[in-house]
């Protein structure tokens, strides 16, 4: 089983960008007490966020990297690192990188680096999937990492909305889209078998037909050959019987 160890915040939310916070979890369980507005939920965000890449609603155009403005640069980068053991209890780190731009109006974030380390090899997001590397490390899905382990308490009623949604979140966190390309392949196999047997049954219809025919000409054959021996037979019998005539005449002529 995967376990988390620490992880390290910088530039994140309240988190100053000058400024790296660590958090080390403790086993089995750690405890986050601390004032409103202090860091709490954005522990929890940028679990979120290292583990599967989903930011928070409504911080694409800024509020999730600290506002550039607060310290009167064009761009700040906000980092989040986290340190744990996978399924194999190996160490691993990734670390994720996120800009925020202010433009004239707006504010724009953008991801600017992804690594992953393990045993020793660390690997950037230019060469593989970091996310569906950490899924495999962690040995769970992004749905349950987005929608049950790192839910927010203010998405965490999800289970009460409407029936389709809840559906749909069912569906993603116990992988149904799976299980329907399985069924999918399945018909796409039975629908392959069905053609093939019709192609079968019309090929062993016609190899029917054929064998009729070979059996009916087969027994002409047999009912020809046997006349034709018999035609032989009385041939034979012609013969003997000329032979003995000519014998006959031979002798008479002779005396």
């Amino acid at each position: 089983m995967s376990s988390l160890e620490k992880i390290s915040i910088q530039g994140i939310r309240s988190y100053h960008p000058y400024q790296k916070q660590t958090l080390t979890f403790q086993k089995p369980l750690t405890l986050i007490l601390g004032k409103n507005g202090c860091g709490k939920t954005t522990i929890i965000e940028c679990l979120k966020y290292v583990t599967c890449s989903d930011q928070p609603k409504n911080t694409k155009n800024g509020g999730f990297v600290w506002d550039p403005k607060l310290i009167e640069r064009a761009s700040v980068k906000g980092n989040v690192k986290l340190s744990f053991r996978d399924t194999d209890n190996c160490p691993v780190t990734v670390s994720k990188t996120l800009e925020s731009t202010q433009k004239l109006v707006t504010i724009s974030t953008k991801s600017v680096d992804q690594t992953i380390t393990r045993k020793g090899q660390s690997t950037s997001n230019k060469c593989v999937d970091v996310d569906d590397v950490m899924y495999t490390c962690l040995g769970v899905s992004k749905a349950i990492l987005k929608d049950v382990i790192f839910c927010h308490q203010e998405d965490a009623s999800w289970p009460l909305d409407e029936d389709k949604k809840v559906k749909e979140k069912f569906d993603s966190i116990f992988d149904v889209g799976k299980y329907d390309k399985c069924i999918e392949q399945i018909r796409k196999e039975l629908n392959m078998l069905r053609e093939d047997r019709k192609k079968t049954d019309t090929n062993l219809y016609h190899l029917k037909i054929i064998r009729e025919d070979t059996r009916t000409k087969r027994a002409l054959l047999d009912s020809r050959l046997c006349k034709f021996n018999e035609l032989q037979l009385s041939i034979q019998q012609i013969e003997d019987r000329f032979e003995a005539i000519r014998r006959t005449i031979q002798r008479n002529f002779v005396h």
